[in-house]
């Protein structure tokens, strides 16, 4: 069941504006680091929403239907922030924002892949379902991974299967920039790095 935006406000505190982080043409490393720092800022207050997503995806037992969390998760993104490719931050101006401040965000001016992957990660990682950072770039001409999103998993060993390339896994892709859940872009990827991080 998708919980609705101003439950999730509250039971965690606004913003201070300090949890804004900005940074021009990011490389690679700027988009891990500005991640980073967003799910960092966040460990304290996501335990406070992220249970709100276990509603309808947890049987009697307390076993968590990982695929309908992370379903959930996507769509509640989309109801609050729908993508739109116009309204996305250019290459000049990027922000790294905490979970609050993407919560607290009414309007999805800006909003780009970094704001849906901090979201999700933030939130999965609340409710200790495995999950992993993928990077890709499907630029030849500059091959260096721009986008990010996240894949969950059943168990910690699905994500190092994962994590090693086998291809029989089962992982739950969620990309707030693309129309469906579970959805990875058909574009052509030229570079792809798999990173977990600990905040």
């Amino acid at each position: 069941m998708i919980p609705r935006r101003r439950t999730l406000i509250g039971l965690i505190p606004p913003p201070t504006g300090l949890e804004v982080k900005i940074v021009e043409i990011q490389s690679t490393d700027d988009i891990l680091l500005c991640v980073y720092n967003s799910c960092k800022d966040s460990v304290g207050y996501t335990a406070n929403y992220a249970n709100l997503f276990l509603k309808g995806n947890q049987d009697k037992e307390g076993k968590i239907d990982v695929d309908g969390v992370c379903g959930d998760i996507w769509d509640f993104m989309q109801e609050q922030w729908p993508y739109d490719p116009g309204m996305a931050e250019t290459e000049y101006r990027q922000e790294g924002r905490s979970v609050r401040s993407i919560i607290y965000t009414i309007h999805p001016r800006k909003f780009d892949c970094k704001h849906y992957a901090t979201f999700a990660y933030a939130t999965l990682q609340a409710l200790g379902i495995p999950c992993t950072f993928v990077l890709t770039s499907y630029d030849a001409i500059k091959p260096s991974p721009s986008h990010i999103y996240v894949a969950a998993f059943n168990t910690p060993e699905d994500m190092q299967k994962y994590i090693v390339g086998d291809k029989e896994v089962t992982a739950y892709i969620i990309d707030g920039t693309m129309p469906e859940y579970n959805e990875e872009s058909k574009d052509m990827v030229t570079q792809r790095y798999i990173v977990n991080i600990k905040p």
